[in-house]
């Protein structure tokens, strides 16, 4: 578990805000990582890449996250690491922020692409 997952997940819990889970990985693996932090307890909507009708970089699952909430599309934050998270963003017309240090570096993503670090960054500018 990178260092701020968890404070990011708690700030935005806090604050009522709900949050989702869309992973390319399978259910059972995502799960199986995550379990040991109690993940689960944060996630209100999960798309796992073996379950999903339409994979990234498809916005379905920002699109369903937003059809199941009733927030629009524009008003949900989309953390992700890698450039097709980015055009699942883009593509749902969601704000995206990039993850530094996963799967992407800072010359992966667009020149206008906010970016952290570490993701309880995250909590700090838009929680």
């Amino acid at each position: 578990m990178r260092r701020g997952v968890l404070e990011a997940l708690t700030a935005a819990r806090t604050r009522g805000l709900p949050q989702g889970l869309a992973t390319s990985d399978s259910r059972k693996s995502a799960l199986v990582e995550l379990a040991p932090y109690g993940i689960d307890k944060f996630f209100s909507y999960y798309s796992f890449g073996d379950e999903a009708l339409r994979p990234k970089p498809d916005p379905w699952c920002i699109l369903e996250f937003s059809r199941l909430t009733g927030i629009p599309a524009d008003s949900i934050l989309f953390v992700g690491d890698t450039p097709v998270d980015e055009a699942t963003a883009d593509a749902a017309g969601a704000v995206f922020c990039a993850v530094l240090g996963g799967a992407g570096g800072r010359r992966d993503f667009s020149a206008t692409t906010m970016t952290c670090n570490d993701p309880g960054e995250i909590a700090d500018v838009f929680l």
